[in-house]
């Protein structure tokens, strides 16, 4: 049974939806060439692990993307007597890494000092020639550092956001034009969610900040409208009018919240209450996935694509702020933003989701599927028995004008490693390939050294060899890395992160639909930018 049929002006044709997998030795030859998914170079691997997706800028100067991601670990763990404390080790906790998109090799490796797990933003911060790097994470620390080489710009703790009885999160900033006059571009970003409360537990609100990106002061502080936690990185883009907006979330696993959008600008001027607009209606689970921004209307107002946590798909008309048709995916959940693919040669537009299939923290499987943006019809859907890995992502691997739609499993808790599934939408066919780590978060698609041939650019984590068999010895679901180990377990010691480097063959396209986490520019917009590197 096909998953999908051929492309056409109308779209993709639905289908009965199938729940097999369907390998690259499907009935039809399909028209992309499986990729051989071959290491481009040996991985590069370091202590700890890594949650952070990888982002792509030339820091080095030789003219080639290098690749600069996060990596940590978190201290959170159960108190005597109930409830969470902080580990007192590691002592560093996260590190912030560059490697050369030229040979691989690290360019440079500096703590952050707590888990990084957020995206790498780029802006030029201290008046050189070359991008510097932005880094949230757990513990409430935010920093900046030099992209020549590493070097600490400035560092925030949370408490100059807000004080609170446990530090909380940056997440993922947006860059904002220069809001205090100085030259230099500054950050949204929001700070939330306390890793010390159990599931359900009441929690405060998360806030929402604007940042000086010369020096880290804190301009201005907002809380979240509804006084809901946060764990969503905000979204910032441009209205028809020239103003600039943000779009941000609340709410989290077990707890409600919505999704908003407001003027940046009101968080300085004390508007922000009278203008902040929610754009979908409250769920008892909250919005934890950054918003997805596409024109689908074609009046020339950005469109806003929400994926709640709870399994709402909802696109909302970025004029009005009306919900244009929503998709509900009962018994669902996901962390993650929906992928833009072009799913015809005439550029019409779809929706790459994937969601876990159950309830937070228990997952019995992950469902994938490809949704028409103009009005939500679903044309693809894959059920997997194993969990949902790092968010979708859509590039063109045969130069037809059409995207190949890329998705992710991971076999967690059971085991280590996961699959990477491509769709050919013009051949009907699913190609799957297995890898022996965790691909948990989003990889980039990329040819940063201008090959011609585009790379799968992947972190991972995995357990040091001699430790597996330990894991599964030691706790029946394996290692949880949210948790605390049972006795003999592994700790964090034994984690590495890895970075692979994987052949996707093909050609490199002219623009790359969505080719990272919250999409190819790292900032949640839809591109057709003609630099495929």
């Amino acid at each position: 049974m096909k998953h999908v049929a051929h492309a056409s002006k109308r779209g993709l044709t639905p289908l009965l939806l199938a729940a097999v997998v369907l390998l690259a030795s499907c009935d039809r030859a399909g028209r992309v060439a499986p990729p051989s998914f071959g290491l481009v170079f040996p991985p590069v691997e370091g202590e700890l692990m890594s949650t952070s997706s990888p982002s792509l800028i030339d820091l080095s100067g030789d003219g080639v993307p290098d690749i600069v991601f996060g990596t940590g670990v978190d201290r959170v763990i159960p108190a005597p007597g109930g409830g969470r404390m902080l580990d007192s080790e590691p002592e560093i906790s996260g590190y912030v890494v560059a490697v050369s998109g030229a040979n691989n090799e690290i360019l440079w490796q500096v703590p952050s000092p707590r888990d990084a797990f957020t995206t790498p933003r780029f802006a030029r911060l201290n008046g050189d020639s070359v991008p510097d790097v932005i880094m949230g994470g757990r513990e409430g620390v935010l920093s900046a550092f030099s992209g020549k080489d590493g070097a600490l710009l400035w560092r925030d703790a949370g408490d100059a956001v807000a004080t609170t009885s446990f530090p909380l999160n940056f997440f993922t900033p947006a860059i904002v034009d220069d809001a205090n006059r100085d030259g230099v571009p500054d950050l949204v970003v929001t700070y939330g969610g306390d890793d010390s409360a159990l599931p359900r537990d009441p929690r405060g609100p998360g806030y929402l900040a604007l940042i000086s990106g010369a020096d880290g002061a804190v301009l201005a502080v907002v809380k979240t409208p509804d006084g809901a936690e946060t764990y969503s990185s905000p979204v910032v883009y441009r209205r028809a009018d020239g103003t600039e907006w943000v779009v941000f979330g609340t709410g989290g696993e077990t707890l409600g919240g919505a999704a908003y959008r407001a003027p940046v600008a009101s968080m300085v001027d004390g508007t922000f209450a009278d203008r902040v607009e929610r754009l979908i209606e409250p769920g008892d689970k909250g919005v934890i996935a950054p918003a997805t921004l596409v024109d689908i209307t074609g009046d020339g107002e950005l469109d806003i694509i929400i994926s709640a946590f709870d399994g709402r798909l909802v696109a909302v008309d970025g004029a009005s702020g009306k919900a244009l048709w929503q998709n509900d995916g009962k018994g669902e959940e996901t962390y993650q933003p929906a992928a833009v693919a072009r799913v015809a040669p005439d550029g019409e537009l779809a929706l790459v989701v994937s969601r876990g299939i159950g309830a937070f923290p228990k997952y019995i499987g992950s469902v994938h599927r490809v949704l028409a943006a103009e009005d939500g019809r679903v044309l693809f859907e894959h059920r997997d028995a194993l969990y949902p890995g790092g968010a979708p992502l859509a590039v063109d691997l045969d130069d037809d004008g059409a995207d190949e739609p890329i998705f992710f499993t991971v076999r967690f808790p059971s085991g280590h490693g996961g699959r990477i599934y491509v769709l050919d939408v013009a051949s009907d066919s699913l190609i799957a390939h297995d890898v022996p780590t965790n691909l948990w978060t989003t990889p980039a698609v990329a040819d940063p050294r201008g090959t011609g041939t585009l790379e799968l650019i992947a972190l991972a984590w995995n357990l040091r060899a001699d430790a597996q068999s330990q894991a599964g010895a030691a706790s029946p679901g394996g290692f949880d890395v949210l948790g605390d180990p049972g006795d003999g377990a592994p700790t964090w010691r034994d984690l590495r992160w890895q970075l692979l480097r994987l052949n996707l063959g093909g050609k490199t396209p002219a623009s790359r639909s969505w080719a990272a986490y919250m999409g190819t520019n790292s900032d949640g917009h839809y591109t057709t930018t003609a630099d495929a590197r």
